[in-house]
């Protein structure tokens, strides 16, 4: 498998960056899904797994958070979510002239589980990019999902743009 393998292409891209666009880009982490309907979104998922009491697993992040319901997320949510089961899927910020540290991520906690995340890029630009194993990649900001092993290898993500944000739907996918 690529290193970033396009696995679809979702045709109402347009309708969740117009919908993406609404949100608090400021936060860095936005929960999409979470453990309870209702739970924080700001909060409740963002960071590591192994931020959370033992014997968290990424099933446990299972609800659409009710402010999704009703809306161009939710759509996405229940489509992908019907092909690829996720965990935690939430919307990933990442200013201008700013990026991760260079890192794996956090390997499975239980037998089976994935070692995948799909990325859908929603806002960046050209300067915007990944580094895996100290290779640059970029990605398509034009509805392309992309599966992505994480744990394997070491990567970051750039933001090398002077104005532009860049944002993701970064789903673990189960």
């Amino acid at each position: 498998m690529e290193q970033l393998e396009i696995i679809d292409n979702i045709s109402y891209f347009q309708e969740i960056v117009d919908y993406i666009k609404t949100t608090d880009l400021s936060k860095q982490q936005v929960m999409i899904t979470t453990r309870t309907p209702d739970a924080d979104i700001y909060t409740d998922g963002i960071g590591g797994i192994d931020d959370y009491p033992e014997g968290t697993r990424e099933p446990d992040w299972k609800y659409l958070n009710n402010v999704y319901k009703g809306t161009i997320i939710e759509t996405f949510y229940n489509d992908i979510n019907t092909i690829f089961p996720l965990g935690r899927l939430r919307i990933m910020n990442l200013q201008p002239k700013t990026c991760y540290g260079y890192h794996y991520d956090w390997k499975s906690m239980y037998p089976g589980a994935s070692r995948n995340r799909l990325h859908l890029p929603i806002l960046g630009d050209e300067d915007a990019f990944f580094v895996i194993e100290d290779e640059i990649f970029k990605m398509k900001y034009d509805g392309s999902l992309y599966n992505f092993n994480t744990c394997d290898v070491k990567h970051t993500f750039v933001n090398a743009s002077r104005t532009n944000i860049r944002t993701h739907l970064v789903g673990v996918m189960l």
